[in-house]
């Protein structure tokens, strides 16, 4: 067993880890989460003064997805983090699919935006690869895209149906 003296700098180091890192529901995190709310009226406020017509349920609807979108980057930047290395693998998993996924869906639906769909999906493909640690996590991460693709098109097909009615 360890002096005392390292059991104490355990503690404070623990005490400064949480510290930076910030709490989800601190008084910054509520600010942060209020300028962003500012920020997103804001911009429908300018369109409506420039005469681009948008309604409430356009707002709302950005609004819902700003809340989907932070919660799985969230929990994607926070597993990537973490010392277990399943999370690793799923918190990069999803942070790649995503962008390929979007890439996936401009590539099909939008051909006239040129090659940036399949751009897009080049950069979740790297990404993927070059933020996993280590040999296996290169291999393994790119094939979780296979599971994570479909729910990201499967997300967008959703959004898409709500929009539509």
């Amino acid at each position: 067993m360890g002096d005392v003296g390292e059991l104490d700098r355990g503690v404070v180091d623990r005490r400064v880890r949480r510290r930076r890192r910030g709490s989800p529901t601190g008084p910054r995190s509520r600010a942060r989460r209020r300028a962003e709310l500012a920020l997103l009226a804001g911009y429908y406020v300018a369109r409506t003064i420039q005469g681009v017509a948008s309604g409430t349920e356009v707002l709302l609807f950005w609004v819902g997805g700003a809340v989907v979108g932070g919660v799985v980057f969230g929990l994607a930047g926070a597993w990537w983090r973490s010392p277990i290395v399943w999370r690793q693998v799923v918190g990069l998993a999803l942070l790649a699919g995503a962008l390929v996924g979007e890439g996936a869906v401009r590539w099909a639906m939008f051909p006239w935006q040129g090659a940036s769909g399949a751009v897009m999906c080049a950069v979740g493909v790297v990404v993927a690869v070059a933020l996993a640690r280590g040999q296996r996590q290169r291999w393994v991460t790119p094939l979780a895209l296979v599971v994570v693709v479909p729910l990201a098109l499967a997300g967008n097909h959703l959004s898409n149906a709500v929009i539509v009615g």
